[in-house]
């Protein structure tokens, strides 16, 4: 049984840990792959590391009407 439910878990029976994080000496690998595909769901990391501010020209600006060449 789970301990917080009180209702019978699939894996317990099966000889897993009913849904916690992987263990042991050898789990590292898949823990750090986990961790760098769930940090995308952070919309603030998304944003500032997704760089499509430098695939198209205005999309860093708030209020831009173009591209200024020369100064007056």
């Amino acid at each position: 049984y789970s301990q917080s439910l009180g209702q019978p878990c699939e894996a317990i029976r099966d000889g897993g840990n009913c849904g916690s994080k992987t263990r042991g000496m050898g789990a590292g690998r898949k823990l750090k792959i986990q961790r760098r595909e769930n940090l995308w769901a952070d919309k603030d990391y998304k944003k500032s590391h997704l760089g499509s501010e430098w695939k198209k020209p205005f999309a860093g600006a708030s209020h831009a009407k173009g591209i200024v060449l020369e100064k007056m």
